[in-house]
């Protein structure tokens, strides 16, 4: 009889041993195309990853949309943009389920600081498309989905989306709302030189300038459980901007790695926590259970050692099915801050000018970035979006259609 629950034993540690498996990363080829300034390659690769259903769709629909924001493709990334919005808003989050499970192998809804950043340059892009009130929308969700609707602890805090609702409210009438937007952006940046009525009631301009690679994920914890970001300082810390000769001043309208790291992963932080004290105590349990009726077998006094092995078999089971792990999986091509300008610029075509500094002023000539024949209408919308880096940011054509040139060398 020693035999039976000798190998029942071996059976289950085996299988508390192995636990369940993790989902495969997708190949990161897209994203290396993405870094060496290949757009091109990484929009593929991107649209490859998509055409094969998974639940991180929407993540790989917002780094399509990355890839083809900067590539200068703002169709498709438009596209993208609304159809990962789509997911990331029409499911409850945290989604609700079993203690057991991964939560990387749940459907990737992205945190809040990620669904704010969809809607952003989702709002950019319906403006440029000539969609003002569909952009409205979307800045209205993008404060929604950066609030905390149901413990209302906290309200929005990311300038952009408040400057740009107030900006379109302006242009459609709507000037009550307005107030209500730059009142709350004077809090969150006191002294604002752009929130300023008359300033945007005459503006026909929206540049949008990238720098950095954001926060990244990784998981930390005895067992993984909690979500931590990792911030990689950019080289370039300061902007100068210029159009037509003439200087202007953006603002920082995000700082996406604070909004990761004080919002980021915060939802599921208790959650996680709760999985890996019960992974604890069911491994904990099972094993003094089984330890107990092993002894009790050994001095010839057990009784019903079968159904013990099999109750402390199954607390160790049961341990190694729980998967405390965070899930990491995270939009890790947004940038580190994302500066805007809004104002009026006189039509015609004019030089844009963009020159990067370090944190000690001084300048990185390689990230210099020089657009010549930029088109400027005078109703607007104007919109044009540029990022560091190995980018030709937005394609714009010349007279005659031909494509313009951009002064630019590898970080």
């Amino acid at each position: 009889m020693a035999a039976k629950p000798s190998h029942l034993y071996r059976l289950l540690l085996l299988l508390f041993a192995s636990g369940l498996g993790c989902a495969a990363a997708p190949d990161p080829a897209a994203e290396r195309a993405f870094l060496r300034g290949d757009e091109r390659g990484a929009i593929e690769r991107f649209a490859e990853r998509l055409e094969h259903p998974s639940k991180r769709e929407a993540l790989d629909a917002n780094l399509l949309a990355t890839a083809a924001l900067v590539g200068g493709d703002h169709e498709r990334s438009r596209r993208a943009f609304i159809e990962a919005g789509i997911i990331m808003g029409s499911f409850p989050s945290p989604q609700p389920g079993a203690i057991i499970g991964a939560e990387g192998s749940k459907i990737y809804l992205g945190d809040p600081y990620e669904c704010a950043m969809n809607s952003l340059y989702t709002a950019i892009l319906l403006i440029e498309a000539g969609d003002e009130q569909n952009a409205r929308a979307a800045l209205k969700n993008g404060i929604l989905n950066d609030s905390d609707s149901k413990e209302k602890q906290y309200q929005s805090d990311i300038a952009a989306l408040f400057l740009l609702e107030a900006w379109l409210s302006l242009r459609a009438g709507k000037e009550d709302l307005a107030r209500q937007d730059l009142e709350r952006l004077l809090e969150l940046a006191p002294g604002c030189p752009l929130a300023d009525p008359a300033l945007l009631k005459n503006a026909n301009t929206v540049l949008v300038i990238d720098l950095g690679i954001g926060p990244q994920k990784i998981a930390s914890g005895f067992h993984g459980e909690l979500a931590t970001f990792v911030s990689y300082p950019s080289p370039a810390t300061e902007l100068s901007l210029e159009v037509g000769g003439h200087s202007l001043t953006p603002i920082e309208g995000v700082d996406v790695s604070f909004q990761a790291m004080t919002r980021g992963g915060r939802q599921m932080d208790g959650l996680l926590r709760g999985k890996a004290v019960f992974k604890d105590v069911t491994e904990i349990a099972g094993t003094v259970v089984i330890d107990e009726a092993l002894r009790k077998l050994s001095d010839g006094s057990a009784k019903n050692q079968d159904t013990e092995l099999a109750i402390g078999g199954g607390l160790l089971l049961l341990s190694a099915l729980t998967r405390a792990e965070a899930d990491t999986r995270h939009w890790h091509l947004l940038p580190a801050q994302t500066y805007l300008w809004i104002g009026r610029v006189e039509p015609g075509l004019h030089s844009v000018d963009l020159t990067f500094r370090r944190s000690n002023r001084s300048e990185l000539p390689k990230y210099r970035q020089s657009w010549h024949h930029v088109p400027f209408v005078e109703e607007g919308p104007n919109v044009y979006y540029f990022r560091t880096g190995l980018r030709r940011g937005y394609g714009h054509p010349r007279v005659g259609g031909n494509c313009t040139t951009a002064e630019r060398g590898s970080p």
